[in-house]
């Protein structure tokens, strides 16, 4: 472990009443878009760009080495080494990414776990010291208002009131503020600043590779010991302190590269400086390797798909730097009874690339498409291994067995214990071989990405139903154990049932996020449903655009009914009002109320009367053919899923088609809807409309 050398000037308070570090400001749900980028460094990610803000009030530093944060679902984050928080001054713990910036000059920090996982919809935070005493003022529980794009900060900062979302205070331009009081300005006291030139220079560099410059601001009537610390001796080394003299501003120093026989790429290391009574400072430069890289490889499969009967796919294997006497890498396919992979393949002499077959093994299952992964290794394990995956086709007869979505859960109140989602089937104990649960929302590259992906090869329906479930469910106990959160809240998302997914998560398929999806990675859809925060808008031209605060709603694109919002929220619970029903309801928040309808594993029963579809009337009709614009006004729609279809030629040959976009509804005052639909006109001197209930 390295140590901080400190001098006998900073006094480090013992933990306890007089170590007081308070909770200012957190943000457990970041602006959708890029000026949701607390973190400075360039993206707005919803996990990254999470903070925790803590402030010294102790009236000295203090060393929160050893000290952790929690959640409800467990450690997210502990301070392994050394971390001086000058007293006054701001401590941040960002959930990823690589922040950017100064902070008000706070002590900032990434997640030791990779993220905070703070809950939109609620959670408790906890500071633990390295005792594993709780940390009152630095410890809190939030609910639903965690949820709003903004950060919740203490006002006025520091205690004396209570936490308020950001926007709420001054001209509301400040939706977050990591480091700085809740107006933006910096927390009061002096602090130390830092500078090293070059920022950037060779391990080969040696003594006095760099020089370093401390300055303080603030009176200079009296001298200060500054401790200097590298995060990585084994790249640089620093001298232990250096005094900035009386009457001086600032002080050098010298960076001491380190010379190393790795072959390490470039190195990040951050020099801090401390001193007693200031806020402390850092700055990060780049060690660069003066080894030669060491060569990488990748591979492709031409074509990435085959049958399992006679198919074949050649692999490509290259290496980034040529050899003078070739490589030789070992071969390994993961599923030898899908693929036959050969032992290792051959790079000649100069060359970048080589080639070798890969063919699949026919069998008798009925096992779908199934994804093989292929590792090439260097047997000298100096040069990283590199995979490819290739899917093998099924050539068997595959019977989709009727199965539906029957009830999902994504919320409820606090730490969403009791998320799941319930297939059923008329037909009992039915086998769920080659059939996948997905869940499309979005992620930092924007809507349509696969956030979950729940295989459920191997598994039987235990009667009618069967339940995928939290591990921390309640309700009842599920048939296929999922992690907690497994459901994205707080946002449009699509839940499928699929039959032979050959993607993963994380895959984007909607690139140029326009609201259909590019990439549909499976054989079939057996059902699904869309819960909706925010319906997608109108474009006027006869299409749509994505809603304002959340991703796209992909129930038109993909034909599957559509529920909410509710309220001003995505629900957190739907089912269909009745087993074998098409009509979803939505049911009640938190599923610990007595008049709740949650029925994870048994039937629905119902409950909830929506208006009757067969009470449908169409009372008027208004085409402009000027903008290929329609609205049809009708009352009694109810809560089925409707299709808009129409017919130039009404009992001729041309067939019923669904209107391209489908409509959007808005209610009129006396019950009655209007749908607004687009239409191209050209060349049609009459045209029929019908609404037909969606299949």
């Amino acid at each position: 472990m390295k140590k901080l050398i400190l001098p006998l000037s900073l006094a480090i308070l013992p933990v306890g009443l007089s170590a007081q570090l308070v909770l200012n400001e957190f943000l457990a749900d970041p602006v959708n878009d890029l000026t949701g980028d607390a973190n400075g460094d360039g993206t707005r990610d919803g996990s990254q760009d999470e903070f925790i803000e803590l402030v010294n009030t102790s009236g000295g530093a203090v060393d929160v080495n050893g000290w952790s944060i929690e959640d409800n679902t467990g450690q997210r984050h502990i301070f392994e080494s050394e971390t001086i928080v000058a007293d006054g001054q701001a401590l941040v713990i960002f959930g990823g990414g690589l922040p950017t910036g100064t902070f008000g000059n706070a002590v900032v920090v990434t997640s030791s776990s990779g993220l905070l996982g703070l809950n939109n919809n609620g959670d408790v935070i906890t500071i633990r010291d390295q005792n594993g005493d709780f940390i009152t003022a630095a410890s809190y529980e939030y609910g639903a208002e965690g949820g709003n794009n903004e950060a919740l900060t203490l006002d006025p900062d520091l205690g004396g009131g209570s936490f308020v979302g950001h926007t709420t205070l001054g001209d509301g331009s400040l939706a977050f503020t990591p480091g700085l009081k809740n107006n933006g300005s910096p927390f009061s006291g002096d602090s130390l600043n830092m500078n090293i030139t070059p920022a950037s220079f060779s391990e080969g560099g040696g003594a006095g590779a760099a020089t370093g410059t401390v300055t303080r601001s603030g009176d200079t009537g009296s001298a200060i010991t500054v401790s200097l610390i590298s995060s990585d001796e084994t790249e640089l080394k620093v001298t232990a302190s250096v005094e900035i003299g009386v009457g001086q501003a600032s002080a050098n120093f010298t960076i001491d590269a380190v010379d190393d026989a790795e072959q390490d790429e470039e190195q990040t290391v951050i020099v801090t400086a401390s001193a007693a009574g200031v806020f402390s400072g850092s700055f990060q430069v780049t060690v660069e390797d003066d080894e030669a890289p060491i060569p990488t490889i990748a591979m492709s499969a031409d074509p990435a798909s085959f049958p399992e009967s006679g198919g074949t796919s050649t692999i490509t294997i290259e290496v980034s730097v040529a050899s003078d006497i070739g490589y030789t890498f070992d071969l390994v396919g993961d599923d030898s009874s899908e693929l036959t992979v050969p032992a290792s393949v051959t790079i000649d002499p100069m060359a970048t690339m080589g080639t070798f077959m890969v063919s699949g093994v026919d069998d008798a299952n009925i096992d779908g498409t199934q994804n093989v992964t292929i590792t090439a290794s260097d047997p000298n394990v100096l040069i990283e291994s590199a995979t490819v995956s290739v899917g093998v086709t099924d050539d068997e007869a595959f019977p989709l067995p009727d199965i539906r979505i029957n009830e999902v859960r994504i919320d409820d109140p606090g730490t969403d214990d009791d998320e799941y989602v319930e297939l059923y089937s008329a037909t009992e104990d039915v086998e769920l071989g080659r059939l996948f649960l997905v869940v499309i929302g979005d992620q930092s590259s924007g809507s349509g990405v696969v956030e979950r992906v729940i295989s459920l090869n191997g598994q039987t329906m235990d009667g009618n139903y069967f339940v995928v479930g939290s591990e921390l469910m309640t309700l009842s106990t599920p048939d296929l154990v999922a992690f907690p959160n497994f459901l994205e809240n707080s946002d449009n998302i699509s839940i499928l049932l699929v039959s032979d997914f050959s993607g993963a998560e994380g895959d984007d398929l909607d690139p140029d996020d326009d609201g259909k999806l590019d990439l549909k990675p499976w054989a079939k859809i057996l059902d699904g449903v869309a819960l909706v925060e925010e319906p997608n808008g109108d474009d006027g031209m006869g299409g749509f655009i994505a809603p304002g605060g959340t991703e796209w709603d992909y129930s038109v694109d993909l034909s599957i009914p559509a529920i909410g919002p509710d309220g001003n929220y995505v629900p957190g619970h739907v089912f269909r009002n009745g087993n074998d029903s098409n009509n979803f309801a939505i049911g009640i928040f938190d599923p610990a109320q007595e008049e709740s309808n949650d029925t994870p594993g048994g039937g629905n029963g119902g409950g909830i009367d929506p208006p009757r579809g067969d009470e449908l009337e169409i009372i008027g009709l208004t085409i402009t053919q000027e903008n290929g614009s329609g609205i049809m006004t009708v009352k009694g729609l109810g809560t089925k899923i409707w299709l808009l279809q129409s017919s130039d030629d009404l009992g001729g040959l041309d067939a019923w088609e669904s209107v391209p976009g489908g409509f959007t509804e808005s209610d009129n005052a006396d019950d009655s809807t209007d749908l607004t639909f687009f239409n191209d006109f050209a060349g049609s001197s009459r045209r029929f409309y019908r609404l037909i209930e969606s299949p």
